[in-house]
């Protein structure tokens, strides 16, 4: 029976409601036979064309493959310049998938899906990522060798400090470096519905895409936080995301990034300044991570061959240790990697 759009009579109206009820039922079935334990919160009917996304709220992940379970202490790699940029923004920079080393991220899953180039371009501009690591990978002699600039950069060591299941628009997972068997089986079962209803699929996987890379990536064991489009209205996007101009050995190219505030202790008196209007307090609403990751710096370590030399050390550590203090409100432990890797 084909589905009736231009609907006359009330038994006509009947009959269609249930057809698409079945359709949907169908599409369930589909999905949740490659992705168990995940449900469809977002879903849309225009004429023959049925569409369907992944739920913003983490909690709904949390049965699946999609969502962390391990103890929340992770670490991340950079250079000395972009620690400071860090530690004097007090946030975190998500940067789009155009900034990926990997042309083919997204794209080796995406295009399996039948996600069109122009497509592909458009949800790799508006996801945006955090790399770290496990905590326990913090003496990794290939991680320190490639992304910790040859022991040149340094490792941030952080927490988070929320629930992750009360996030919105924010999730935490471990990166899939296998091959994506299962998109390419669940679209082949839509295709099936597709030709059986004369009706055509549309899903938005892009919550889920993002933690998938190509096998040559395993290495690197990463662990991501990712957001797509974290705002209710564009005109947000417009102005709190920023551009930059990237040249590697992949081309030059513009990607864009956002921040994500750290926590700031605003109850320390490092925060208080000699006139109420001079107080460096974060300027965050109450409820501002309620629903986005709260993350806290735990500790700081210099890369061996960080160029410190060692006679300005003390010094070059106290002045991070009073930047910290002075901007988040709390002490930290910063060092440098001692111990041969």
């Amino acid at each position: 029976m084909q589905i009736k759009y231009k609907l006359m009579k009330q038994e006509d109206y009947q009959v269609s409601i249930e057809t698409f009820r079945k359709i949907d039922s169908e599409i369930d079935t589909a999905f949740s036979k490659y992705f168990p334990h995940f449900s469809i919160r977002e879903r849309g009917n225009s004429g023959p064309s049925f569409s369907f996304s992944l739920p913003d709220r983490n909690c709904h992940f949390e049965n699946t493959d999609y969502f962390y379970k391990n103890e929340l202490t992770f670490i991340h790699f950079t250079s000395i310049s972009n620690l400071f940029s860090i530690l004097n923004e007090r946030a975190f920079r998500f940067y789009n998938l155009h900034n990926s080393e990997d042309s083919n991220e997204y794209k080796h899953t995406g295009e399996v899906l039948g996600i069109s180039d122009g497509q592909l371009a458009h949800h790799k501009k508006y996801l945006f990522t955090f790399s770290c690591c496990p905590s326990s990978d913090i003496e990794s002699e290939k991680l320190w060798k490639v992304y910790g600039r040859e022991h040149t950069g340094v490792v941030i060591e952080f927490k988070i400090e929320n629930d992750i299941k009360l996030w919105e628009k924010y999730h935490l997972a471990q990166v899939k470096y296998e091959p994506s068997d299962n998109f390419k089986s669940m679209l082949e079962e839509f295709k099936k519905i597709e030709v059986k209803r004369n009706i055509k699929i549309k899903v938005d996987l892009s919550k889920i895409i993002g933690f998938h890379k190509a096998p040559s990536w395993a290495d690197e064991k990463e662990i991501r936080i990712m957001t797509y489009f974290p705002y209710q209205y564009f005109d947000e996007y417009l102005k709190f995301s920023k551009t930059e101009f990237k040249i590697s050995e992949n081309g030059s190219r513009f990607v864009d990034y956002i921040k994500l505030p750290l926590w700031v202790n605003n109850e320390s008196p490092f925060l208080k300044g000699s006139k109420p209007e001079l107080n460096r307090h974060q300027s965050l609403s109450t409820d501002f991570f309620e629903k986005r990751p709260k993350i806290k710096i735990n500790k700081i370590l210099l890369g061996q061959k960080s160029a410190i030399p060692n006679d300005q050390l003390i010094y070059f550590i106290d002045h991070l240790r009073n930047i910290v203090q002075e901007n988040y409100g709390y002490k930290i432990e910063i060092n440098r990697m001692s111990k041969p890797l």
